[in-house]
């Protein structure tokens, strides 16, 4: 009797695990791997778009290294090479993509695992990666060329050239008009305490100062008569060049500060960054400068649109 219970007990031995015990290992394996798995990929995208923006962040502060020493605004990555980024050519963004810069929004950014991006916000920003390199649209030089083409004092005019940080909105008609009467002048300083700007709210465009940045004109425009300028934005659009009416030359000098309105909350009302932010005043108010340069041939301007560099470039 002993011997054929041994004999069972040895049997049972050999058998091993059952198919159903395989099936129920298998199944409990399975639950855990599509628990887990998910987990897992998650914590490698997070590392993936983590990297990126490190990444963006290194460009931001190369670009900003970049516009300090060289005093020029940098308009593709390509021209931070070896001085300020040395492995340049070889920076990819974890899918394997290159970097880019988007001068109308004023953003490095990574296109995210779709590999895509839109000048227009849409569905190819949802998973992009970027990092603001350039703060809100702000004025930050002013120069003026007077009676530029010598004509006689009936034909002579100035022209105006005020430099912004960003790219500006394309004029859909090609022109613009800018009220430069007492009507767009501010009655109130610049306070950058404030989270307001009444002025701006109030349809003002212009601060003016008179022989020092601090010496605020109250609601007067410098300009002996009140016009309305025609004005373009000359490419690649951070400037627009104000051409004052024939017979109205010599009003304005480089005696005079000007700033535009605007903050936050209450924005400029009438410049706008080409990708549609809007602008406010800058903390440093502009000297009136004399034009540097060949005045150019106003009525050659051509007109910005966005459709000549779309505002976005690739690493190369």
């Amino acid at each position: 009797m002993m011997k054929i219970f041994r004999h069972k007990l040895e049997n049972n031995k050999k058998r091993g695990f059952s198919l159903i015990e395989l099936m129920i290992v298998i199944a409990i394996i399975g639950v855990l791997v599509a628990v887990a798995l998910p987990q897992f990929q998650s914590m490698t995208e997070d590392a993936k778009r983590a990297k990126a923006k490190q990444d963006c962040q290194v460009f931001v502060d190369a670009i900003n290294k970049f516009n300090n020493l060289e005093k020029a605004r940098l308009t593709r990555l390509s021209q931070l090479k070896g001085r300020y980024i040395a492995n340049l050519e070889t920076l990819k963004d974890p899918w394997g993509k290159p970097y880019a810069i988007d001068t109308a929004a004023g953003l490095v950014l990574s296109f995210g695992p779709d590999g895509k991006h839109t000048t227009k916000r849409g569905s190819t920003w949802n998973d992009d990666l970027a990092i603001q390199y350039m703060g809100a649209l702000t004025l930050i030089d002013a120069s003026l060329s007077v009676n530029p083409e010598n004509l006689p004092e009936t034909e002579a005019y100035d022209l105006l050239v005020l430099k912004f940080n960003r790219s500006l909105k394309p004029a859909g008609s090609g022109e613009i008009e800018i009220d430069f009467s007492a009507a767009t002048a501010a009655l109130n300083d610049y306070n950058p305490a404030s989270s307001g700007d009444t002025d701006a709210k109030a349809g003002k465009i212009f601060r003016w100062y008179e022989g020092s940045a601090k010496n605020f004109r109250k609601g007067e425009s410098p300009l002996k008569t009140n016009f309305i300028a025609k004005c373009k934005i000359s490419f690649p659009g951070d400037e627009i060049f104000c051409k004052f009416p024939e017979g109205s030359y010599g009003q304005l000098t480089t005696n005079f500060f000007i700033n535009i309105t605007g903050s936050k909350n209450d924005p400029n009302p009438f410049f706008v960054a080409e990708d549609g932010s809007p602008a406010e005043a800058s903390g440093a108010n502009c000297r009136v400068k004399k034009y540097d340069g060949l005045p150019p041939d106003f009525d050659r301007i051509e007109n910005y649109t966005s459709d000549k560099s779309g505002g976005l470039f690739l690493l190369q």
